[in-house]
């Protein structure tokens, strides 16, 4: 059986960088797919599985310019690595810029290649789009939808408003009932997030069972409306914004 190895994308700061990369017996991985290496006194390494989660895929996915990750692999997903597996226990927040800059145990002897982590990255489209009566929208594959959470609080509310360009954030997070697909659920953010991508965010399709209708969600922003946060207005008056996500 034939390799092909794949390298995509490096991330450099300083004497510090990230790639993605992987090995595969059909001659193709996606561009924003593949094991996690890291470099490190001058020789690429890996990552070791343990403790590895959406958090740190998050933070690897954002240091090669993607908007979050979709998922964070296990078991040499992606294949099995060489060299020294310079990072074991990594723990980030998911709000960090770099890896470098979570919690981690540097270099060990203990873990084999088989616990290489790996990432699948985000990097599509998507739109949310806030309607005058507070319910909020998303457009994926040119289909508009519903947003379904069943822990909705002010927290990914106000992270929603500031996406979409209001200076204060939002007053208040509610459930409002709608109709048609349910594209987004269990949309998980701190607070602290500048945009909805930077959060914890399922597709439903990814688990279609999960949500109805009941428990779509809406938001009442507040403050003045800041154009530069790359919104837009449609026919309706309507205010949209860009995300990229994965499709």
């Amino acid at each position: 059986m034939s390799f092909k190895n794949l390298f995509y994308y490096t991330y450099i700061e300083f004497s510090e960088a990230i790639r993605i990369t992987g090995s595969s017996s059909t001659s193709y991985i996606p561009s924003h797919s593949g094991r996690v290496e890291v470099y490190l006194n001058n020789q690429w390494g890996t990552i070791s599985d343990d403790s590895w989660d959406i958090n740190d895929a998050h933070v690897a996915c954002r240091m090669l310019g993607y908007a979050n990750a979709l998922y964070a692999r296990t078991s040499a997903y992606y294949g099995q690595g060489t060299g020294p597996i310079w990072m074991d226990n990594v723990a980030c927040t998911g709000l960090e810029n770099s890896l470098f800059s979570c919690s981690y145990d540097r270099y060990t002897s203990e873990d084999s290649h088989s616990e290489d982590a790996g990432v699948t990255c985000s990097y599509y489209f998507w739109t949310i789009q806030l309607n005058p009566d507070g319910s909020l929208w998303a457009q994926i594959n040119d289909t508009w939808g519903t947003i379904c959470d069943d822990s909705w609080t002010l927290d990914d509310a106000d992270v929603a408003c500031q996406q979409l360009g209001y200076s204060d954030g939002a007053i208040s997070a509610y459930y409002l009932p709608g109709d048609g697909r349910v594209q987004l659920q269990q949309v998980e953010c701190s607070g602290q997030e500048t945009a909805l991508h930077y959060c914890n965010v399922v597709k439903a399709e990814q688990s279609p069972t999960l949500c109805n209708h009941g428990k779509d969600v809406a938001v009442e922003c507040q403050g003045s409306k800041n154009y530069d946060a790359r919104a837009s207005s449609n026919m309706n008056g309507d205010h949209s914004i860009h995300l990229f996500l994965s499709k």
